[in-house]
């Protein structure tokens, strides 16, 4: 039986410096993140604030046990690709292979494949491709 995969993506009101992405509050404008649910592939709102440049941001926490976020930037639309990778080089997991609007994004990793299978303890990578842009990060999962 195929588990249900569940996305939330947080679209935050500033992307300037949050300490905690996983909290309801924006910590450098204190103002209230906005938290918008990937359901069928719809997103149920969005802001008015823009990003001016790609930028993907270091996963909090890091290390992490159960689950992480991670957030990211466009500046305008583009077909965005976020995938998980292990220390191989194989794909764990794709977490968004979609066009989005420009905003600011948060997606939370639940330490999964894409089969809903729990991943081992290790390094592993994610990337993001948006229009031009690409860019990699590393994270460590500890269980």
């Amino acid at each position: 039986m195929k588990a249900v995969l569940r996305l939330s993506i947080v679209l935050l009101m500033c992307g300037c410096g949050a300490q905690d992405p996983t909290s309801s509050t924006d910590v450098a404008t204190h103002t209230p993140a906005k938290t918008v649910a990937l359901s069928d592939g719809k997103l149920s709102s969005s802001v008015g604030v823009l990003p001016k440049a790609y930028r993907l941001s270091q996963n909090y926490p890091n290390p992490f046990n159960s689950s992480t976020a991670i957030t990211y930037s466009l500046p305008e639309v583009s077909h965005v690709r976020l995938v998980i990778y292990n220390g191989s080089g194989r794909t764990v997991r794709t977490l968004v292979d979609e066009v989005l609007r420009a905003g600011f994004y948060q997606v939370i990793w639940d330490a999964k494949d894409d089969m809903g299978w729990s991943v081992a303890s290790g390094v592993y990578l994610y990337r993001l491709e948006a229009g031009d842009f690409a860019a990699a990060r590393k994270m460590a999962l500890v269980q």
